[in-house]
């Protein structure tokens, strides 16, 4: 089965200054997608990502760069390793931004709606 990053991986929004720096604040952090997804989110616009099977090791990670612009998160897959089929470095995917607060975010990808905890 193939795992796309938008799974995987969903970024930050670009830093920028004034009420953008607020918004952008409410992504730092560590989120958990169900199914052993998570992702630490850093506030120098990068992320960490991994995906852990069943027997608790993981089997994919992905790191890369974010920007956010009009509502939308696009990332930049910079560096993958792991065991299971993964998009290549390199790859940019762009997921609307639906809504985020303290506690949850949730984005759509390729017509699918994705659900994130924060850790």
């Amino acid at each position: 089965m193939r795992i796309s990053a938008a799974l995987i991986v969903f970024g930050l929004l670009e830093a920028g200054c004034g009420s953008r720096d607020k918004a952008n604040h409410q992504f730092v952090g560590k989120w958990q997608h169900e199914g052993g997804f998570n992702s630490t989110i850093f506030a120098d616009g990068s992320f960490s990502s991994s995906y852990t099977g069943t027997n608790q090791s993981i089997v994919l990670a992905y790191q890369g760069t974010w920007q956010a612009k009009d509502g939308e998160l696009d990332f930049t897959i910079t560096n993958v390793s792991g065991t299971r089929l993964h998009e290549p470095v390199g790859t940019i995917d762009r997921m609307k931004i639906v809504a985020v607060d303290g506690s949850r975010l949730v984005l759509e990808h390729s017509g699918q709606t994705y659900y994130y905890q924060r850790k």
